[in-house]
């Protein structure tokens, strides 16, 4: 069987999540449960870049006070100019068409931009050399090591449409893109980690696919298919579910139909 990880893709073919309210268990008299059909399959959808202007302040020391306001959600953007409430002092950056902004330097950067996607659209970022960013007070992590495949879900960001970051740029400047989507959840296709697969052995493997919940509820009881294909035969893996605005590793069973070659 060649050409495995070519299966790796398609077999990802369908992920249901169940809402909160779900149905409830059988009556006894209801006999055995339907098999299983696929519901509505989403539309695929490219998510749409944001453009994003900064208001930027770089500081030698942390700043506690600007630390406790991305916590407690913040409202607007700073005015530029030195903020005496703060102790910063603000001016204004535009991105690099890679996101990219400010300067390398060996001190604290925080930095706001303002959102403000079409209606029904969720969003989801891209946070490179950031240690955090902060949405309607929910800090999610940045990726200090800038690899460009790890996305964090912006859930908090749609209600006051601004978000923060804090980060120590000595690594290099911070890049920084938001996408947005009108789908609820988000699998990050870029950041799967595969298994090894040897040759003349037919064991079933895992493969483990980040998930985004971009909603502000929880999502509960999922099942994870691999759906039929020539390489895998089909499985379904129960998964929990996944906190609001939070993102986890899921695993999806590859069963191989026949051993490596």
């Amino acid at each position: 069987m060649a050409n495995a990880y070519r299966a790796f893709l398609p077999c990802l073919a369908l992920l249901l999540a169940c809402p909160d309210e779900g149905p409830g268990p059988l009556p006894p008299d209801a006999g055995p449960e339907a098999p299983w059909v696929p519901g509505p399959v989403a539309e695929a959808f490219e998510p749409e870049r944001l453009e994003l202007a900064w208001r930027v302040a770089v500081t030698t020391q942390r700043n506690a006070r600007m630390d406790r306001a991305y916590f407690r959600g913040l409202e607007r953007l700073p005015e530029l100019g030195f903020d005496g409430s703060m102790s910063l002092t603000w001016g204004a950056v535009r991105s690099d068409d890679d996101g990219s902004f400010g300067q390398r330097n060996n001190g604290w950067l925080y930095a706001v931009t303002e959102v403000d996607p079409s209606p029904g659209m969720r969003l989801f970022a891209l946070a490179d050399r950031i240690y955090a960013i902060f949405a309607g007070g929910i800090a999610q992590p940045g990726d200090v090591y800038g690899r460009g495949n790890r996305f964090v879900p912006l859930a908090g960001a749609l209600e006051e449409g601004v978000v923060g970051l804090r980060t120590y740029p000595n690594r290099g400047r911070p890049r920084v893109q938001i996408f947005a989507t009108p789908h609820e959840l988000h699998l990050n296709l870029a950041d799967r980690t595969f298994p090894h697969l040897l040759i003349g052995d037919p064991t079933e493997r895992w493969l483990g696919v980040p998930l985004l919940n971009l909603q502000n509820g929880p999502l509960r009881d999922l099942r994870l298919k691999v759906v039929e294909n020539p390489f895998f035969a089909a499985t379904e893996t129960p998964f929990e579910g996944i906190v609001a605005g939070a993102v986890t590793q899921v695993p999806f069973l590859l069963t191989p139909k026949a051993a490596w070659t």
